[in-house]
């Protein structure tokens, strides 16, 4: 992970028993070299908006990041929770067999509506799938039933339209 992240993944990783190896941040966020020296069997990443940096990752980097990851063989888990504010590649565009796509509704559109989404490769699906049943981890009836209604009206990406506005006018 990248030696500064958010304290929440750090909370997750403690109750799942994952020893975090805090990894070199520069400007353009995490670095892929670091990735290479260490060679975790993992690394949790924040591309876009970092919590609690800021920073975005450049297409370049994240294809050196992509570059690093496919020949070891290490995966990713990509944290785009804050993606929505910024029209950028996702890593996963370019490591698709190794990265993990982790969002959430909670921050796109309401903090109260808890509902996470992943993409997976078919390679890691079985695993993840397995990992979140082991945790009990479901979405809630309701907020399902009112997320599907609301991407399919189009409200979650006037949301987003209208934050993205105000993110603009904010920085």
């Amino acid at each position: 992970m990248e030696a500064l992240t958010c304290p929440v993944v750090k909370g997750i990783a403690a109750r799942l028993g994952v020893t975090l190896v805090p990894l070199p941040v520069g400007e353009h966020g995490l670095v892929p070299e670091a990735v290479r020296e260490a060679r975790p069997d993992a690394v949790y990443v924040q591309p876009t908006l970092h919590n609690p940096l800021g920073v975005t990752m450049p297409e370049r980097r994240r294809q050196e990041l992509a570059h690093v990851l496919n020949p070891l063989g290490i995966n990713a888990v990509e944290d785009t929770v804050y993606a929505f504010l910024r029209d950028e590649v996702p890593l996963a565009a370019y490591a698709p067999e190794r990265t993990v796509l982790v969002d959430s509704l909670s921050k796109r559109f309401s903090p109260g509506l808890t509902l996470g989404f992943l993409v997976a490769s078919e390679g890691l699906a079985g695993r993840v799938a397995s990992a979140l049943r082991s945790g009990g981890w479901t979405a809630p009836g309701f907020t399902l039933v009112a997320a599907t209604h609301w991407f399919e009206d189009g409200t979650v990406f006037s949301v987003r339209r209208r934050k993205r506005i105000d993110a603009a006018h904010k920085s």
